[in-house]
């Protein structure tokens, strides 16, 4: 699928992660940048972000 890069905003290509099936901490899709050097369109890892919610939770 073509897009446009959410970090520059160049024009960008977003395919399935075949990796994503063995390990789903990885990345669904991945991201190839024309105009930067992202190759995911998350921001922090997924156990980091389910992490972090949790300690706010039990605080």
């Amino acid at each position: 699928m073509t897009m446009t890069c959410p970090f520059c905003r160049s024009p960008a290509r977003l395919s399935p992660n075949p990796a994503h099936a063995e390990r789903t901490s990885l990345p669904v899709y991945l991201l190839k940048c024309s105009g930067c050097d992202h190759t995911s369109v998350r921001v922090s890892p997924v156990l980091g972000a389910f992490a972090s919610r949790a300690a706010s939770v039990s605080a």
